[in-house]
């Protein structure tokens, strides 16, 4: 009996593993690496116990497939280079100690804790950080972003400018990236997911407020969240181009007030610059992670301001769409305000700020076709003041401006003008009787195929100036283009009932402004095919069943 029991125990010890769950053994990381050193996906989970620094003049690879678990409040801090190396079959993952979906339970508690955002901190890139040499490729950064010392991001650039791309950053308490003023990282293809900020945090609490060198603004596929008030400094000039998006922080403001400074915003017809608040959701998505929990309002963020002695030949303010500043504070201010500054404003939309759409002291701006409207505070039907001249003996020029009414704006001199309003000193007639003319193109479109004979279509509506929106369909997405609908303005959907069954439709709609005659450029194309035809002329013969497919 007992030689047979032994006989059992050793089956059973042998044959265990084959049904017990994958085992990681871990590789534990601490501390300064003062040599090159890569990091492999040999089986192995590597954990980060205490802080990792990459020396300066030093590469840490991390190879495809690596999974990197941090301990509570860790971090891996490069002053050298890093280099991710993920694939889309393979990606890097950067996530909790607590997180048991990849690398097992690592920290071997069963059940017992499960990862949360803020677990862990961030990687951080510092001022020596090899930028050309730092790349971040098909990595998945999870529960990071916590709390100490105000909020940090799950990746940090302290005047670095690494690459990163084809990556996910998800679930930090505080924010996907969190960026000073020097910092121009290089993003593209990332997916920012219910982060505590979706975006790029650009914040003043590190070197301070001032872009202290010649900068340019040019990532469209992640939002800008300016946190804290921003100035441009001495002799210096901030470059925004198209398609960006600004977001401004409850209360903050953008300064051009350094000496000789300038803001040249670029925006383009089809792909202009926004300036809105964190709480907008309609252009950018979701910043600020709140689902609807807010919604943006006039007066959430302050004023873009041009001092005495910026660069008004260098200042541009082009196809931009200004909306929801102009807040209260020290007793109102514009969206964009002018303190013995002129700079050229030209085709932007200046809408719903809480005072004023633009306040001029001392000042003769450039002003060419803009809509301004919707501004300041209701009284009578009447919203004061799309345009404050705090100077009045100084006349800003401000003929051939859309002010929302074909009746142009209110003033004594103007007293049926149902428009926004302006104070004596500006030189408003004559005006125009319809917006300034470029439409802005429909996007997001999406077509999803409901019935046999159905097809409906969804799109963002991001014109402010279109009369009416047209559909367009093509048998093949290339070729054929046919003119099936047009619509009324800020119209976002549309039911194509005109289609036939088991068949390939293509879609694409452009926005149109009826009394320019301009149309914007195309949306991109969706595509759907119908639900498959129903069999039809069923019958039967004796057992056999005949039907016509």
């Amino acid at each position: 009996k007992l030689l047979v029991s032994f006989i059992i125990l050793t089956i059973i010890f042998l044959i265990s593993p084959l049904f017990t769950s994958t085992a990681y053994a871990d590789t534990s990381h601490c501390g300064a690496i003062s040599t090159d050193e890569t990091w492999s996906s040999s089986g192995n989970v590597h954990t980060v116990s205490c802080n990792v620094t990459v020396n300066s003049g030093v590469t840490l690879t991390i190879e495809n497939g690596v999974i990197v678990k941090f301990y509570s409040n860790t971090s891996l801090i490069v002053d050298g280079a890093l280099q991710v190396q993920g694939t889309a079959v393979n990606p890097v993952y950067f996530t909790s100690i607590r997180d048991d979906t990849v690398g097992g339970d690592t920290n071997n508690d069963g059940a017992a804790t499960t990862p949360a955002p803020g677990d862990w901190s961030r990687i951080q890139f510092g001022d020596n950080s090899n930028d050309a040499n730092s790349l971040i490729d098909h990595a998945i950064i999870r529960y990071g972003g916590n709390e100490y010392y105000g909020g940090h991001g799950a990746i940090e650039l302290l005047s670095a400018s690494p690459t990163i791309q084809h990556s996910t950053i998800r679930d930090s308490q505080y924010y996907a990236y969190r960026a000073d003023l020097n910092s121009f990282p290089t993003l593209s293809n990332n997916t920012l997911i219910n982060n505590g900020i979706n975006g790029l945090t650009l914040t003043s609490d590190v070197y301070g407020s001032n872009i202290n060198a010649d900068a340019t603004w040019d990532i469209t596929g992640t939002t800008y969240f300016v946190r804290d008030d921003i100035s441009i400094g001495t002799d210096k000039t901030l470059m925004i181009t198209p398609g960006v998006i600004v977001k401004f922080n409850l209360g903050h403001s953008l300064f051009v007030t350094g000496s000789n400074s300038a803001l040249r915003v670029l925006g383009k017809s089809n792909n202009p610059v926004y300036f809105t608040s964190i709480r907008d959701d309609t252009v950018g998505g979701d910043t600020n992670n709140d689902g609807a929990g807010t919604a943006p309002a006039p007066g959430n963020w302050s004023r873009i301001q041009f001092g005495d002695n910026s660069n008004d030949a260098n200042s541009l303010i082009d196809h931009a769409i200004i909306r929801y500043g102009g807040n209260e504070y020290y007793g109102g201010h514009g969206a964009i305000e002018l303190l013995s500054a002129s700079p050229t404003i030209q085709h932007s939309t200046i809408r719903d700020s809480q005072y004023y759409g633009i306040l001029t002291n001392n000042s003769t701006p450039n002003l060419i076709c803009n809509n301004i409207f919707e501004n300041g505070t209701l009284n009578a039907g009447i919203r004061y003041y799309g345009l404050y001249n705090a100077t009045s003996s100084v006349i800003v020029n401000a003929k051939n401006q859309w002010w929302g009414s074909t009746s142009g704006p209110y003033h004594s001199t103007n007293p049926s003008g149902a428009g926004n309003a302006v104070t004596d000193g500006v030189n408003f007639s004559p005006w125009r009787t319809e917006p300034c003319g470029e439409a802005f193109p429909a996007t997001t479109i999406i077509a999803t195929a409901t019935s046999e004979t159905q097809i409906d279509l969804n799109w963002v509506d991001s014109s402010d100036v279109e009369t009416d929106y047209r559909v367009e369909r093509s048998p093949n997405g290339t070729t054929d283009w046919t003119e099936i609908a047009q619509l009324s303005q800020n119209t976002t959907t549309y039911s194509d009932d005109q289609v036939a069954c088991s068949t390939a439709y293509y879609y694409r709609v452009r926005a149109h402004n009826a009394s320019s005659g301009n149309f914007s450029n195309y949306s991109n194309i969706a595509g759907a095919r119908t639900f498959p035809c129903a069999p039809s002329n069923l019958s039967a013969n004796g057992m056999v069943l005949n039907w016509q497919d």
